[in-house]
């Protein structure tokens, strides 16, 4: 995989105080809920770094949706994956 297509986009702005869904993947996707857009970037950085998750894309938005990761951890562990 080429570095150059790897991508995080964020729509939401940094001030944003919220639940974000991130979006890992192209095809097959998995989404996440997480409590803070801190968390949520660091999950999406988590998830595109090749010896970690080997996604190429991941996408941050708001939603109301309810929490199914309570910090971007329990990702990386594997505790309470969905997708």
């Amino acid at each position: 995989m080429n570095v150059d297509d790897m991508y995080i986009e964020c729509l939401v702005p940094e001030t944003y105080e919220g639940r974000c869904l991130v979006i890992l993947g192209a095809g097959h996707e998995i989404e996440l809920v997480l409590p803070t857009l801190k968390d949520a970037q660091s999950v999406s950085n988590f998830a595109l770094n090749p010896e970690v998750g080997g996604f190429s894309t991941a996408r941050i938005e708001s939603t109301d949706r309810p929490v199914t990761l309570t910090n971007s951890y329990e990702w990386l562990f594997d505790i309470g994956i969905t997708g």
